[in-house]
């Protein structure tokens, strides 16, 4: 009986593994593909083509007060590692963040896609932090080094 129930709990786990949609009402899961050419940001269509795509780690980025950017960092999400963001709210706004992937197969990697805004001028950075929700270790670190001009 108890290993009955052992194996009812671990295809439960398999499906939802496979099957989520919504994390915490924040991050979303998409597993069919989908059009990013576009993004709809207060009723006002913006084209992904025009983000400026952060992918220079430990260099400066230079960025404009109100431009939208974007970083996409490759995580494994079925394991439980992801990627946090750490940034001050003064100097950035998050405006959108999902999981998007090709494959329905259990532990296979997905992107991590974060679309920001730069609101004021100045020098800041955003550090994304790659560790489970449940542990301190931290398994990887990458900073951007952003100079948000008027």
């Amino acid at each position: 009986m108890g290993n009955y129930v052992l194996i009812l709990l671990f295809i439960a786990l398999l499906i939802t593994c496979t099957n989520v949609f919504t994390i915490n009402n924040t991050y979303s899961l998409v597993n069919e593909k989908k059009d990013y050419d576009n993004l709809n940001l207060n009723s006002k269509k913006i084209s992904l083509k025009d983000i400026v795509i952060l992918e220079n780690v430990n260099s400066k980025m230079n960025l404009t007060s109100g431009q939208i950017f974007k970083l996409q960092l490759e995580e494994n999400p079925s394991t439980g590692y992801r990627w946090i963001p750490s940034y001050d709210g003064n100097y950035f706004e998050k405006i959108s963040e999902e999981y998007i992937t090709n494959s329905t197969s259990p532990g296979s990697p997905t992107t991590h896609l974060f679309i920001f805004k730069a609101l004021k001028t100045g020098e800041q950075n955003i550090k994304m932090i790659y560790k489970r929700d449940f542990e301190k270790t931290i398994v990887n670190e990458k900073v951007f080094f952003i100079k948000i001009n008027p």
